[in-house]
């Protein structure tokens, strides 16, 4: 694993002002009450700009991309959820163009996401190996040393969501401004897991600012067909020809090589609950979220639309499955009741599945997004509080 220092992250949060909101903390009487906390923190994310934290990695990667070769200015991404409109938006920043592979079966909101940010879409069917080929293709059209046509340099850059540290750097830098917009107060801070690399980001600057203050992930329901023992997220070798880990995405030279190896890391797969948690875990994400997060929490799916009704009806806010996962963590587990949660003990690393925030006293809680379709949210509140 390749460490990180904090002088990293500080280095991509300077690199992302001006560029990025600084999104508010409040702090939630209503949660402080139901949960007997001192404080109740709200990392508001949901307030950032496309409505999510992706922009913060999208951008911090396309950054890095232009200081490696100012000739990259298409951008290639598989996407059937926000990061594609955050790249589009980091692109346009920067006078490039996001090219965002989605499946057919996408919501169409999210189509005009990308379009509103300037982005181009390309639908294939909802398969791997649809979606690889086709941004094969796109990289083989794109990748040109100049148009001859309008005499621009056309160099891409492929960009994979779950498994690019560069990205979970620009995602620490959340965990980075919220220890300092609360001055280092909090004691306990619980994030979504989302893709992986927002958790894995953020554990990573906490624990380098404040070591002692605990990380916990809010996840969904355990699935059975992963093994935890050993780690939070644990994966295997699986030959899979047809990944996109099996070929060489080199900036400087454009080359787009297949080694001959073709055994990467697979990775986990997670249960659909709520429509819309299917995000996979990566073997990037995985080790950091292994060497620096404290827990995961895990919520089931009555939980995770009480945590989403919580948030509209207590908290006024609007949020997505992914921050209201982590709202229904804290409300679960605030008085040690539950006991489907996964603890990393140092001694072992064996598993103790009963966690306690009881005596975290001082929480925060990252909203890590907004963007929810109007039309599920019947469907996704049918919970009572």
């Amino acid at each position: 694993m390749a460490d990180m220092s904090l002088n990293d992250i500080i280095a991509a949060s300077n690199s992302l002002r001006g560029y990025i909101n600084k999104t508010p903390v409040i702090e939630s009487v209503s949660l402080r009450t139901k949960t007997n906390k001192q404080r109740v923190y709200l990392k508001c994310e949901n307030l950032q700009r496309t409505g999510t934290y992706h922009i913060r990695g999208m951008l911090y990667k396309v950054i890095k991309l232009k200081e490696e070769d100012l000739a990259v200015n298409n951008f290639i991404i598989h996407s059937a959820g926000n990061s594609g409109a955050a790249l589009s938006l980091a692109a346009n920043l920067y006078q490039g163009k996001a090219h965002v592979v989605v499946p057919k079966s996408i919501n169409s909101n999210i189509l005009k996401s990308i379009t509103h940010y300037k982005g181009q879409y390309y639908e294939c069917e909802p398969t791997s190996e649809a979606r690889n080929e086709k941004i094969k293709q796109l990289f083989n059209e794109l990748n040109y040393s100049k148009d001859k046509i309008n005499n621009t340099f056309r160099v891409c850059s492929i960009v994979k969501p779950y498994r690019d540290r560069t990205l979970m750097i620009g995602y620490a830098t959340l965990g980075l401004e919220f220890l300092y917009q609360t001055e280092l107060k909090v004691d306990c801070i619980i994030v979504p897991v989302a893709g992986g690399l927002l958790l894995a980001g953020v554990a990573l600057a906490v624990k380098k600012l404040k070591p002692n203050c605990a990380v916990y992930g809010a996840d969904v329901v355990k699935n059975d067909k992963i093994d935890y023992h050993g780690g939070f997220y644990k994966t295997e070798d699986k030959k899979q020809e047809t990944d996109l880990d099996s070929f060489k995405n080199d900036v400087t030279t454009n080359a787009y090589n297949k080694p001959g190896a073709t055994t990467v890391k697979d990775i986990v797969k997670r249960p659909r609950v709520a429509d819309s948690i299917v995000s996979p875990i990566s073997p990037v994400a995985s080790e950091y979220i292994n060497a620096y997060v404290d827990g995961i929490l895990h919520v089931d799916e009555l939980q995770l639309k009480k945590g989403f009704r919580y948030s509209y009806e207590r908290l006024k806010l609007v949020v997505d499955i992914h921050a209201a996962t982590a709202v229904a963590a804290l409300i679960e587990y605030a008085d040690g009741n539950n006991n489907s949660a996964i603890n990393n003990n140092p001694n072992n690393n064996v598993m103790n599945r009963n966690i306690s925030l009881e005596h975290y006293k001082r929480v925060g809680v990252i909203l890590s997004g907004g963007n929810v379709d109007l039309t599920h949210i019947p469907r996704l509140s049918d919970a009572k509080l």
